[in-house]
This record gives structure tokens, C-alpha cells and sequence, in this order.
């Protein structure tokens, strides 16, 4: 779909008291974002209000994007010009975060996505970048062309939309895509790394005679502190995606997943055998296998795919004893083993308590949900690394069982 862009007209000249104020906001650390190009109803306006509107150069578009409408940019002389303030706030500690969709991801090229560059490798420059050959983003921090801090990180070229977040703490630089802390590294040279706020920062245009920029940029937003992965990982919302986890299934029974999706005009599950409408977004899936379910979901540019693996349990084989629980797990935050819960919770026909103790025998966490998890905090806290212990009434199979141990918390 397309749509007209919008640009509102804003008053530049304000009394001297309402510049201050401003200041003093755009100066102020905090969770809120200094800047921010939703891009909805297809407005360029800055809707925190303290920089300008994009301007646009050549005959950009306006499309269906991750989060409501997005910039399309598709052809040479196209670009985004975004307000060269922002320099000051990438020269200090920063959070940069776009949804990002690529036209062309594969090929030979290199692809400048964001700059405010006007001779290649210019000092005091910031860039973005996407290789086509090794298929990775690059963001690089250019102090001058032989001292420049690079991060790295593969794309999912299974996936049409990427959520893109830059972060710079003090001397420590971290790229996260899709939510994943994907690569860090720590500037020797000292705390100096300052970028231009006299050149305005351009997506889609580049000086190093690299190859356009084709694809659709949304919900840019800036940040003047280096925001945490917790809340980096609240901005970031799978599109296109399956988003029941991998689970388990009765030998028998069937299953809906849940599908989160924009922007998409056709669907397609397979294996096929197994699904009663493999052209709906969540159809019914009936395995009598384990089997793992791949959905093709086709945009107007781009073709994105997902999957779901479903193990199908055979209550011949429940062993009702035998409740699973890891001997160990890490909340830290990295999405890998964060939380704590039931691996075999589809033996359980009913949980009468799921509790765990500290070493105190205070009781930190109590659910009868089979489902339930725990992340390593009580009352909001994060409790310190150790030995916790657990107890566990069940009923299996039409019997009562109690299962204790003990497990790890580590940080």
C-alpha cells in the first residue's frame, strides 16, 4: 500500500524561555528517547519535538512497515535527511534504534545504510553499513580513517524485518539485532570520540561509492544513555514471526500456533500433510510425528520464513516419576537459559504447588501453573547467585507425586 508522506510545518523561532527548557531536555539522561521518526500516517515530524521533521530527497515513499508505516527508498538520488544535531548526542553515551527491511539482501556490494559522511572516511563520522557478501551489518565510528571502532554482526536471511540497536556506553560499543547482544567492543584510544553535529546525517545516500541503500527504514528512534539489554529487548517485537515457542504435543491432539504478522499477502505451512489449511496464518496442526513446521510468509518485496518444532509425546512412554528440571540456569538477560522451570511439564495432568526455597527455606517463588517459570528475582529483586532448592506436588497418569532437588543460580 502507498501513501502520501506528510510533512508538518513547525514555528522556528521560540522565546528564549522555551529553548532552555529544551535544552535542558535534550542535555537530561533518562529511558526516554531524545529523538524519535515513528513515521505513522506517513507524518516526518520528530514527535518529541526537539528536532526537525526529515527532509526527503528524491520521490521516497511510504509504506507498510514493521510497526505501522515506514519510508521506502528505492532508487538511485533517494534518501532521508535526518537533522545534524544528532551528532552531539552519538559523540556522548547513546541508544540508536531502526526496524530495518532490505530489498536486496544478497549480492557483491556494500551497502551504506546511515551516515553524515560528505568524503569517505571523513573524521568525526558515524556510518552504517550492510555487507551484501558476508550478508552482516557494520557500524562504524569513524575517528579518523586508521582509528575507527567497528562492530559487526550477521542478518537473519530468513527474515525480512530486522530490528537494529546501537548502544555506546562510555568506551564500550554494542550492537544488538532482533534483541540479541550480538557484538561488543571496548575503544582503546581513550573517551574522546567525538561525531560532527555540522554535517547532516543521511540514509540512503553515500560518499564512499558504495552501492544505494533499497529498502524501508521505520521507528527510529535515539536515546542520549546507553539503554540495558532488558530494555533494549522491550523495543524490539518479532514481525513475521512464530511466536509459540517450540513445545510439545499428546500423540492424538492438535494445536493453533500464533502468528505475529504485518504487511503479509500470503502464507504457506508445510510439511502440508499435517496442517488443515496450509495457506491461513494459524491453522490447525495436527503431527503424528515430531515434526518441525516451516511457514512462508510473502510480502510485496520480500519473502520471510519461520519455523516451529513440535515433539509428539506418546503417553505409552510418560514416565510419571521422572519430573525434568535443569540442574542450573543463568537469568542474566542473554535470552539463553534465563529463566527456570519444568522441562516434561506436559506429563503433569495437574501441578498442586511448584515451590523454590532459598537457603534460608524462605519460599521465593510459588505457581500451580505447569507452565509457570521462574526468572531469579523475589519482589522484584534480583537474588544472588547460590543454591536454591524446590519442591513439586503433581498429579500424573491419576496419581499424586512429590518431587524435591536442588539446582544453581548464576550470574
Amino acid at each position: 500500500m502507498w501513501y502520501k508522506i506528510v510533512r508538518r510545518l513547525k514555528m522556528r523561532l521560540l522565546p528564549m524561555g522555551i529553548v532552555l527548557l529544551l535544552s535542558s531536555a535534550y542535555t537530561a539522561h533518562s529511558q526516554a528517547p531524545v529523538l524519535y521518526y515513528p513515521f505513522d500516517g506517513c507524518v516526518l515530524d520528530d514527535s518529541i519535538h526537539l528536532h526537525a521533521p526529515v527532509d526527503t530527497v528524491g520521490a521516497v515513499s511510504c509504506v507498510c512497515a514493521a510497526k505501522g508505516d515506514g519510508i521506502s527508498i528505492d532508487g538511485a538520488g533517494q534518501a532521508l535527511l535526518i537533522d545534524s544535531a544528532i551528532g552531539q548526542v552519538l559523540s556522548g553515551d547513546f541508544t540508536l534504534s531502526f526496524y530495518l527491511q532490505l530489498y536486496q539482501p544478497l549480492g557483491t556490494n556494500l551497502i551504506t545504510i546511515l551516515t553524515n559522511e560528505d568524503s569517505c572516511l571523513r573524521d568525526s563520522s558515524f556510518r552504517i553499513q550492510y555487507d551484501q557478501l558476508s550478508r552482516r551489518i557494520e557500524v562504524l565510528s569513524i575517528i579518523h580513517s586508521s582509528n575507527i571502532v567497528r562492530l559487526s554482526a550477521p542478518l537473519d536471511p530468513t527474515r525480512c524485518w530486522h530490528h537494529i540497536v546501537v548502544t555506546r556506553k562510555n568506551v564500550e560499543f554494542a550492537l544488538y539485532i532482533n534483541g540479541a547482544l550480538l557484538d561488543r567492543t571496548v575503544y582503546a584510544g581513550g573517551v574522546v570520540i567525538p561525531v560532527r553535529s555540522n554535517q547532516p546525517f543521511y540514509i540512503g545516500k553515500n560518499p564512499c561509492n558504495t552501492a544505494d541503500f533499497r529498502g524501508i527504514i521505520d521507528d527510529v528512534r535515539l536515546y542520549n544513555t546507553a539503554l540495558d539489554i532488558k530494555t533494549v529487548r522491550t523495543l524490539y517485537h518479532p514481525i513475521n514471526a512464530i511466536v509459540t515457542p517450540d513445545t510439545f504435543l499428546i500423540k492424538g491432539t492438535t494445536m493453533i500456533p500464533q502468528v505475529r504478522h504485518r504487511c503479509v499477502r500470503q502464507f504457506s505451512w508445510s510439511p502440508a500433510a499435517y496442517v488443515a489449511d496450509p495457506s491461513q496464518e494459524m491453522p490447525e496442526l495436527m503431527p503424528d510425528t515430531s515434526t518441525t513446521f516451516v511457514l512462508r510468509m510473502e510480502e510485496d518485496r520480500c519473502t520471510g520464513y519461520d519455523s516451529l518444532f513440535i515433539q509428539v509425546i506418546d503417553t505409552a512412554d510418560v514416565q510419571c516419576p521422572r519430573l525434568l528440571l535443569p540442574s542450573a540456569f543463568t537469568p542474566n538477560g542473554d535470552a539463553l537459559n534465563d529463566r527456570y522451570g519444568i522441562s516434561n511439564f506436559y506429563i503433569v495432568e495437574q501441578l498442586h504447588f511448584f515451590q523454590i526455597f532459598d537457603r534460608w527455606g524462605n519460599v521465593v517463588f510459588h505457581t500451580t501453573d505447569k507452565n509457570a517459570t521462574w526468572d531469579g528475582t523475589f519482589q522484584g529483586k534480583a537474588l544472588n547467585p547460590g543454591t536454591y532448592a524446590y519442591k513439586i506436588s503433581y498429579r500424573c497418569a491419576g496419581k499424586d507425586y512429590l518431587a524435591k532437588g536442588h539446582f544453581y543460580l548464576l550470574r
